[in-house]
């Protein structure tokens, strides 16, 4: 979509995109953020295209996202979203997505369970096996997102040396086009 502001033309995403983004990154961060939140609640659809809104959470494979935000929102505001949807289990996201929300303050993972909960909560949220490698190659390539955790540190060592194997075939791998995923 074009937007004209200021005497300015702008390239912006069209409504149905946006609110993909929205859902899509909401429920990727587990709507850590409430402000994401009221963002839907006050999300304009006036001139929304709701088929072509569904076309694109098919072709990006955003349905368990959807989902999520959908879910969350009717928890949040005690109402049903404005668009109808499919229901399917995602108990595991939708638990964890209100555990970040009932804490008091934004906690980074400080252990090592609590984050392979977070690379399994990763991986569930998308379709496609593409999808999934992409989303481990990112975890492998900032290390600091695995491991966060100060109480561990000879375990952090061994690990972080396995990750920088494997980053340094990632980027050999990326550098001579052999791009696998």
């Amino acid at each position: 979509s074009i937007c004209n502001y200021n005497n300015q033309t702008f390239n912006v995403l069209s409504k149905e995109f946006s609110l993909v983004y929205l859902l899509m990154h909401g429920s990727e961060h587990r709507w850590m953020r409430l402000k994401w939140l009221i963002d839907l609640k006050y999300y304009c659809f006036v001139d929304f295209d709701e088929q072509l809104f569904w076309q694109l959470v098919d072709k990006l494979k955003a349905k368990k996202s959807i989902q999520l935000g959908f879910q969350i929102y009717e928890i949040i505001f005690n109402e049903p979203f404005s668009l109808k949807y499919q229901r399917f289990p995602i108990q595991f996201m939708f638990n964890k997505s209100i555990d970040i929300l009932n804490q008091p303050t934004i906690k980074i993972n400080n252990t090592i369970y609590e984050t392979l909960i977070e690379i399994l909560f990763r991986l569930n949220l998308v379709n496609g096996w593409k999808n999934k490698l992409n989303i481990l190659s990112d975890l492998l390539i900032h290390e600091e997102v695995i491991i966060n955790s100060d109480k561990q540190y000879a375990f952090q060592i061994y690990v972080q040396r396995i990750i920088y194997f494997i980053r340094r075939r990632i980027v050999t791998i990326k550098n001579d086009r052999e791009i696998l995923f």
